[in-house]
């Protein structure tokens, strides 16, 4: 994917809030893939003054320059060919080299997971490359991307990924369009409001995802499980099997057909579709 005009918008974003980068590594080299104009506009929008032209011609147009101007030390890539001059060759469906482990202060995936078939043995990769105290930044696929890749991500999994229980917290998870003019919104953990975070929607959409590694851990010592289904196991927590449990609480009193058709309106009318408002906040 590389950083288009909401990465570059987001990572901006996460600067100004006082987030370092330190030493990154990115997931395969990525690109500017916006154009001067928008790139310009967003780099003024947060109070910097560099030429856009310079930042996408320097590198060949890749992200380096770009990070290096938020304040990263240096700036590493890994792919499996060298077809892109990467830093690091590496498939990231095998296990990283112990002399790799704990090098990096971020990694970024600004749109490689998904096409990684061994996805748990990339993930705990990115999680092991990171020093305690680092970040990973994750902007992934999550909806109406049908066929770009193997995957199509949810904030169930990152929540249940980044774990205390493997030494990991998320401090961001939004939800946007692929849209330049989108709007973010906050994400609740299933976990912590008991239910499923769900929606349909008709665009295109991504996942913005934070995460601190607060210590190192064996990762995935305990396989991760669905919050719910975890407490209809373990626990013995009653769940309803309703799927009117997931439906907007103001369609539910409509008769079924037009529950239908509210729901379609819903789809294409709202950015978030039938997502419920407890669970998406709009943040700007």
């Amino acid at each position: 994917m590389g950083l288009n005009i909401n990465a570059t918008k987001l990572l901006l974003r996460l600067r100004s809030d006082g987030f370092e980068f330190g030493k990154v590594l990115t997931l395969g080299r990525q690109r500017l893939n916006l154009p001067k104009a928008d790139l310009q506009r967003n780099l003024k929008r947060f109070g910097y003054d560099a030429d856009a032209r310079e930042l996408k011609k320097k590198n060949n147009g890749y992200c380096e320059p770009f990070l290096e101007l938020l304040g990263a030390a240096q700036v590493d890539s890994m792919d499996v060919s060298d077809y892109e001059k990467a830093t690091l060759l590496h498939d990231l469906n095998e296990p990283i080299a112990d002399p790799y482990k704990g090098t990096y202060n971020t990694v970024i995936d600004s749109g490689t997971l998904e096409h990684v078939f061994n996805f748990p043995v990339a993930i705990k990769n990115c999680m092991e490359l990171i020093q305690p105290g680092g970040h990973y930044i994750g902007i992934t696929p999550c909806n109406n991307f049908f066929g770009h890749g193997f995957y199509q991500f949810s904030p169930e999994l990152y929540y249940r990924v980044f774990s205390k229980e493997n030494g990991f917290e998320v401090e961001h998870m939004y939800f946007f369009l692929d849209d330049p003019a989108t709007s973010y919104y906050a994400v609740k953990d299933p976990a912590e409001v008991r239910e499923r975070v769900i929606l349909n929607n008709a665009f295109p959409a991504f996942l913005f995802v934070v995460a601190k590694k607060l210590s190192t851990q064996p990762v995935f010592r305990i396989t991760p499980q669905q919050s719910d289904y975890e407490n209809i196991i373990w626990k013995k927590e009653k769940m309803s099997k309703k799927l009117e449990k997931y439906v907007p609480k103001p369609l539910r009193k409509l008769p079924r057909p037009l529950k239908k058709v509210a729901e379609a309106f819903s789809i294409l009318r709202n950015q978030v579709g039938t997502g419920d408002s407890r669970f998406f906040k709009k943040i700007f």
